[in-house]
This record gives structure tokens, C-alpha cells and sequence, in this order.
């Protein structure tokens, strides 16, 4: 999910910020075992509840050039049930940068509730099956065809699904292309580019506003030619005592080597953002492990420097914007690290070495 749209979903709660009393901590539920991947979790599924946020993200890596595309579902932040896209595409050495955004009302954008999977937003559309998808965008700076062939199957961690307290609400994870070739075509900026390179999307549903459910998450996405790892851990709000859950997987040539929703993630090294009023920290170090079967992962990311300290509010209007921070302070952290993963199957063991970058973002002090 993209952090800025699922902190805006705070935007129309402020009255019930002031509604939390003292209370006993509820539970939140872990993702327990895998459970097989069908269309049904690509669908959207829409709830009348005022938290509801769904999106699907798309994504192309290349050395080069990078392709996003974001399909958003919401009751909450854009409107009731409307929609949005939002695509990106970076070239030249990622150094230029073309954006386009677009919403819909409730009744602009469509989806399949049987047979074949597909979102239709306007002219814009993702559709596929447990095999292939397809991702079409049409706005006035960007043209994007893209074509995702997945290299091995759909997956979740474990149930793919966390519920908060007695019926509180939800977060769900899915992803329909774990690891994919993604083949097609971009035109922007007066030019068509052709597209070839490992492709990812997901989709996530929540059922709750983020500063009930959420306090902070850790992002490492490392996805190039020869490997896909992707892994998050999210710390729950208060009320959940602050509960911890997290997935990994990887991917390289050979296959799926590990996909686990049994995680443990320790960070130390902290360092305190001098000029965040909240007293917001990062750490230097996260270390973790993760079990699947006999397969088990461990690893470490080291930051070498800070890349971009932001406020996912930034881009708001001024009257939304204080609104917003009276009730939240989110802040988004993106930290250069060099990791080292080592991946322990029945075939053997495999380490995987390099440079990326990990995401901490705080919805909550």
C-alpha cells in the first residue's frame, strides 16, 4: 500500500481520536498456516465501513528505469468508495521522473465479483488470472501496456490475513505476482520505451483507520534479475499492546525458496531524529529470522546513510494538512543499507549479498 494514501485515510477521524479511553489491550491474530492463493484474493471487496482501503501495486525494476502503478478502492481519504490510479515512470537513470494522477467517483470504477479477475477504473484496467495479468493506464502524461507473466505462483504469508480484537477489523495481504516477467511498452514525454524486467504486484485491504491499527512499519523491497525479497513488519496501535506481525519471501532462478508469515524482527542502533517533535527513532541495524517448514531465512540490513526524511502529508493542502496533524504525525524514514541474507532449504544454502534501501514509517508517536 502506498504510505501517503493510507495515511490520508485519517483525514475524516478526527472526533474519534479523542474517543479512546483507557481499556483493555486486545489481541491481534498471527497469520498462521499458508493458505492457497485463488482469484478471489485479487477481487476487490468492498466494505461499508468507514475504514475500508484497498489498493493493488503494481510494479516494474529495471537497472534504469522504474514503472508504478497504483489502483485504489477507498471509503475513507479520496471520497466514499471512490477510486484512484496513480502511476510513475522513472528513465535515463531514473533521473527524470513523469507522474499522473487520476479519481473516480463510486460509480466510475467497476470490478469483477465472478469469473475472470478485473479492475476498471475509467480507461484504465488490471485484469489476469492466477498466471498472467495485464496493467493498461491512459492519462493525459502517460501511456503504460504492460503485459506480467507470472515466474511462479500467487502467495500470501500464511492466511495472508491479521484481525484486530473482537471484529474490530482487518488487514489483509496477497500477491498475485509475487515474481513475474513483465514485458510491454511506456509512452511519455513524447517517446515510447519498451518495458522488460522482473515485475511484482500486490494487494492490500484494510478494514480500520491507521492510527487505530497502525504505529510504525519496516519495509525492505529488493526485487532486480536475479532474486525477488520482499518483507514488512507492522507494530499495531495501542490498543493492540502494540502487537507485531511480519512476512518474508524470496525468489531467485531456481524457484520459491522461502514465503513465511512466522517472522521476528529486532532493531537496535537507534538514532533520534533531532527535529521531529514527537521523538521519533530509527534503527541502524534490523536483524531477523523467519521459519517456513524446515526452510528458514536470517539476515541483517545495516544503514549506511539516510536517503529522504518526508511527511507524507507534505503534498495535502494547507487547511487539510493541519487538520490532519492535529490528531496524527506521520513521517516517513527511507535508509540506504547493505544486507545479508542467508536462505537454508533441504536443497542447501544460499546467501544473498547487497545494497538497497529499508523504510521506516510512523502513522503514531
Amino acid at each position: 500500500m502506498n504510505t501517503r494514501t493510507f495515511l490520508m485515510t485519517a483525514a475524516c477521524v478526527s472526533i474519534l481520536a479523542f474517543s479512546i479511553t483507557a481499556m483493555a489491550v486486545k489481541s491481534v491474530s498471527k497469520f498462521g498456516k499458508e493458505k492457497p492463493v485463488t482469484i478471489e484474493d485479487f477481487r476487490a471487496h468492498p466494505k461499508d465501513v468507514e475504514g475500508y482501503h484497498e489498493e493493488w501495486s503494481v510494479g516494474v525494476y529495471n537497472e534504469g528505469t522504474y514503472v508504478g502503478i497504483d489502483f485504489v478502492g477507498s471509503n475513507v481519504g479520496i471520497g466514499d468508495m471512490n477510486g484512484a490510479v496513480r502511476a510513475k515512470f522513472e528513465y535515463d537513470g531514473k533521473t527524470k521522473v513523469v507522474k499522473c494522477k487520476a479519481t473516480f467517483d463510486d460509480d466510475e470504477w467497476s470490478f469483477s465479483k465472478t469469473g475472470a479477475f478485473y479492475l476498471q477504473f475509467g480507461k484504465n484496467r488490471l485484469e489476469g488470472d492466477l498466471k498472467k495479468l495485464k496493467a493498461t493506464v491512459r492519462c493525459k502524461k502517460l501511456s503504460i501496456d504492460l503485459e506480467f507473466e507470472n515466474l511462479v505462483p500467487p502467495l500470501k504469508p500464511g492466511s495472508g490475513v491479521l484481525k484486530f480484537g473482537d471484529g474490530d477489523g482487518e488487514y489483509n495481504i496477497v500477491f498475485p505476482s509475487p515474481r513475474s516477467r513483465a514485458t510491454g511498452t511506456v509512452k511519455a514525454d513524447g517517446k515510447t520505451f519498451p518495458i522488460d524486467g522482473p515485475g511484482y504486484i500486490s494487494h492490500s485491504r484494510t478494514t480500520m483507520y491507521p492510527q487505530d491499527q497502525i504505529r510504525r512499519w519496516m519495509r525492505f523491497k529488493s526485487i532486480n534479475e536475479n532474486h525477488t525479497i520482499v518483507m514488512a513488519e507492522m507494530e499495531a496501535g495501542k490498543p493492540y499492546g502494540r502487537s507485531r506481525n511480519g512476512w518474508v519471501y524470496i525468489i531467485d532462478s531456481t524457484g520459491r525458496l522461502i514465503s513465511s508469515g512466522r517472522t521476528n524482527f529486532q532493531y537496535d542502533g537507534f538514532i533520534k531524529d533531532t527535529k521531529s517533535s514527537e521523538g521519533y527513532t530509527i534503527p541502524r541495524r534490523v536483524r531477523f529470522v523467519a521459519v517456513e517448514g524446515k526452510n528458514q531465512v536470517t539476515g541483517v540490513l545495516r544503514m549506511s546513510s539516510i536517503k529522504k526524511i518526508s511527511d507524507p502529508t507534505a503534498d495535502l493542502g494547507a487547511i487539510k494538512r493541519a487538520f490532519i496533524r492535529r490528531f496524527i504525525k506521520p513521517k516517513s524514514y527511507r535508509l540506504y543499507c547493505d544486507y545479508k541474507i542467508n536462505v537454508k532449504t533441504e536443497a542447501g544454502e544460499k546467501v544473498f549479498e547487497g545494497k538497497g534501501e529499508y523504510t521506516f514509517v510512523y502513522v503514531n508517536p
